[in-house]
Order: structure tokens, then sequence, then C-alpha cells
């Protein structure tokens, strides 16, 4: 995919917020389950919200268009997250694996073009990786083996997800 620093901060901004609105729909489920996950999520929650902040303030200070389907992205994270909260907290460990799988992957390739072209960019993107990654490792520790609902779930989700990280790019 082609990047530039003006599509790399819509995508990401874009990301962090869908991600938010999948931690809010799930942790509304692992409350009214009284799941174990319920304070693992609203941690992870807490993570996604100071990405978005880090993207928003940067697409601030440099006048950056942020996506316009932001709308799109809170009704679709909402519902990624209460679908996968329907299959109990391996769905809601299986949606995060998918999701922060494709994230630092996408990641991942933004910090090395970002580290030739933009140093500012590089340092917000650097600034949560880390993060991501931890969520993707604590959900496959949490949610143990895969069965075939589980790889099913993180097909899907990953699909979804790769779909949305394309998207934003046109949006």
């Amino acid at each position: 995919m082609t990047h530039t620093s003006e599509t790399i901060l819509k995508v990401n901004h874009a990301g962090e917020y869908g991600a938010m609105q999948i931690y809010r729909a799930q942790i509304t489920a692992a409350r009214l389950m009284d799941w174990p996950c319920t304070a693992d999520l609203e941690h992870m929650k807490t993570h996604e919200e100071e990405h978005f902040a880090i993207f928003d303030k940067l697409a601030r200070k440099r006048g950056s268009r942020t996506c316009h389907a932001l709308w799109l992205w809170a009704i679709g994270g909402y519902f990624l997250g209460f679908i996968t909260a329907l299959f109990g907290e391996r769905g809601i460990w299986s949606c995060t694996i998918a999701v922060e799988r494709n994230v630092f992957n996408h990641l991942v390739e933004q910090l090395d073009w970002a580290a030739q072209h933009d140093a500012e960019l590089h340092a917000a993107v650097h600034a949560i990786i880390e993060d991501e990654a931890a969520h993707r490792d604590e959900a496959l520790i949490n949610r143990g083996k895969p069965r075939l609902l589980d790889r099913t779930l993180e097909s899907m989700v990953g699909t979804t997800t790769s779909f949305a990280i394309w998207l934003s790019h046109r949006l």
C-alpha cells in the first residue's frame, strides 16, 4: 500500500476510534455476564483511547484530514465487539487476537516507511506498537489453544479488519 503521512494519520486515527468501540461493546457484555475479562478489556480500551489521542493531536497539529466515515467505524466497531462477545470470552479474545495481529502488521509497515520519511509520525506509531502487541499476546494467553470456532472468528474478524484498513485509505 502507498503510504503518505496524511494517510497513515487518517487510517490510524480511524482504527483507534474503531478499536475503542469494539472494547466498549465487549466491556458492556462482560459486565453483564460478570466475566473475569472485564478489567483486562477496560485496561486495553484505555490504551486505545491514549492511542487515539496521539493520532488526533498530531492530525490537528498538522491540519490533516481525518477519515470522513468515523461514524461508520463507531457503528462497525461496536457491532463487531457485540457480535464477538456473543461467543463468550473466547470470542472476545479471538477478536482481539485477529484485530491486533492485523494492526501490528500494518504498524510495522508504517514504521518502516515513517523511519525514512517522517520522524514525528514514526515516534507516534512507535509509541503505540508495543501496546498493540501486548494486547494480542495477552489475548492469545487468555483464550488458550484455538478451537475451530476460534479460528473461524479470527479469520472473519481479520478479514473485516483488513477491509476497514483498506477502506480507511479511501475515505
